[in-house]
């Protein structure tokens, strides 16, 4: 008989398998599967509500309970559910994904309250690293979560008060919230969030302002205060606003706080028809500078003609950057098809044919079973016709140095971050790829303070971030703060293939084989292609003894060449 909602007994059986929290695993006539433990906990939660819709926001809060997870961690775990249970996405008979909504679990659960109703496992697939038990496991990983945070933040921030350690010395601080959709058709939420990201862009091309990143601004959508998201962000000022679109017209609202006395410095309207809405963003940073007293590095000429010409390529453009922004396969997907039309529409669209390199790049640092060598070209080649329509996108530069790292062309990927860091001062993400580049090239001392500066415009830390810092410390020979930050970047992004391959290498560097081994296994159920072959231009290390000692690590562990 089914359950409904609430607390599910100590194990149950769903499609055919005994579910046992208590031990991380799954059983079915003697065999065996270990589950990670946020994936059985997504499990466990999916299971107190039967046959009912589950947001992803309320896996979120329920399983991550408040940390700061990457877009992608429900999903991954729903991936890794579903091929657990041998589940098809298209025609689930377990776990049905509802667009937009969430999650059902849609097969039956039943509960089986007596112990030896359990069909035996075999003991040694049943087992966690280190051979400790899920409680054990979970408390270990806990305590590692609470010193790492301890940890990160004192080395991300020294003691001082949250304006000074966001801002430092020249810049002012501030954050961009995301716009509100006052439009009766919820779907045009990627219209206002869309201007938002347009006006973060716009603003962190000044020099004397740090703008709070995307990933970490979007997170305070439904913010309590704003000294919630001064205190939490290290903001001095904060923008905010909201959007309508309705018919042929367009009315955009924005106001400027100071977050310390919430007193409003600033505050516009802009009601435009449609097609006269183009590069109001580039209007609103203006004013705001004016307002500052900053100022831009420079003033391009054409700065309206990078939101393009045609009104119908911007707004698949800025379809695509809601969807991009949210990085999980499926949005990036739909990026790359908004993009790809915008260039369609307008040929001369500069900005869309950068952001689709981007979509390019994410292929190649998450897609380890596509040609990845044919989507780095690909990415090239989108940066370079872009810059020959627009050499001030910082964009361009940016994939333009992720191309030469990974030409093994370090001093030229360095020079290319220098020229996208000069556009976009407050460019996060190009903060931490000048880390990574450093590391690669053989300076990982100086990777530091470039991913220090990428943490503090982008302070919600995402995976990548942690997983930069990782592989610093790995050519250092930290190697127990590596396997911590690993660890807590695997939780994030449990089905990441770079984060499981160091893993394993650094297991087997301090002696850990069997968590190596095991480590291995889940490796090879998410990524079958993955193999030692097709590593080296993974990590294009300028020192080749660095890559020989990560090869020798995964050799050790039983990688497949």
């Amino acid at each position: 008989m089914a359950t409904t909602a609430g607390e599910p007994p100590a194990s149950w059986r769903i499609a055919g398998w005994v579910v046992e929290p208590a031990t991380g695993r799954m059983t079915r006539d003697g065999e065996a599967i270990s589950l990670e433990p946020k994936v059985m906990e997504v499990l466990v939660h999916l299971s107190r509500h039967p046959g009912q819709v589950v947001s992803r926001e309320e896996l979120e809060a329920s399983v991550w309970r408040g940390r700061v997870v990457g877009y992608d961690a429900v999903t991954n775990a729903i991936i890794k559910l579903r091929r657990a249970f041998g589940d098809d996405a298209r025609h689930p008979r377990v776990i049905e994904t509802l667009s937009r909504k969430g999650y059902r679990l849609v097969a039956a659960v039943e509960p089986l309250p007596a112990a030896g109703d359990r069909p035996p496992a075999r003991p040694a697939a049943a087992r966690w690293p280190g051979g400790l038990r899920r409680p054990h496991l979970l408390l270990v990983l806990a305590l590692l979560a609470l010193s790492l945070s301890l940890a990160t933040a004192w080395w991300v921030w020294p003691p001082q008060g949250p304006e000074r350690r966001m801002a430092g010395a020249d810049a002012t601080p501030l954050a961009v919230l995301p716009f509100e959709n006052l439009s009766a058709d919820p779907d045009q939420d990627y219209f206002s969030n869309g201007i938002t990201e347009d006006l973060i862009t716009e603003l962190s091309r000044i020099p004397g302002l740090a703008v709070i990143a995307r990933g970490s601004a979007f997170a305070y959508r439904d913010a309590d205060s704003l000294e919630q998201v001064r205190r939490e962000l290290g903001v001095r000022y904060i923008l905010r606003g909201s959007v309508r679109r309705e018919g042929e017209r367009v009315r955009i609202s924005a106001r400027l706080t100071d977050a310390a006395s919430t007193r409003v410095l600033w505050a516009e309207r802009y009601d435009a028809k449609l097609e006269d809405s183009l590069g109001l963003q580039a209007s609103i940073a203006n004013r705001i500078a004016e307002v500052l007293q900053v100022r831009f590095a420079a003033d391009p000429p054409g700065m309206v003609r990078r939101y393009g010409a045609s009104l119908e390529a911007y707004d698949h453009f800025l379809r695509g950057l809601d969807h991009y922004g949210r990085r999980s396969p499926d949005d990036l997907a739909l990026a790359q098809a908004y993009y790809e039309r915008a260039i369609a529409l307008d040929p001369a669209f500069a900005r869309a044919y950068a952001n689709l390199g981007l979509v390019y790049l994410r292929q190649v640092i998450d897609g380890w079973d596509a040609p990845s060598q044919l989507a780095l070209e690909q990415a090239q080649a989108l940066a370079r016709q872009a810059r020959m329509l627009d050499d001030s996108l910082a964009e361009v530069y940016f994939v333009g140095a992720f191309v030469a790292l990974f030409n093994h062309d370090h001093e030229g990927a360095l020079h290319e971050l220098d020229h996208a860091l000069v556009l976009r001062p407050s460019y996060a993400d190009a903060h931490a790829l000048l880390a990574w580049v450093l590391n690669f090239a053989g300076r990982p001392e100086q990777a530091g303070p470039a991913l220090e500066r990428a943490v503090r415009l982008n302070p919600r830390m995402p995976s990548a971030y942690l997983l930069v810092q990782a592989e610093t410390d790995y050519v250092l020979g930290r190697y127990d703060r590596a396997i911590s930050l690993l660890e807590q970047a695997l939780e994030m992004n449990p089905v990441h293939p770079r984060t499981h391959l160091l893993l394993i290498a650094l297991y087997e560097q301090v002696e850990r084989p069997v968590d190596a081994q095991w480590m291995v296994e889940q490796l090879l159920l998410l990524h079958p292609r993955v193999s030692l072959s097709r590593l080296p231009g993974a990590f294009p290390f300028k020192n080749q003894q660095h890559l020989e000692q990560l090869l020798d690590g995964l050799r050790k562990a039983g990688l497949p060449g």
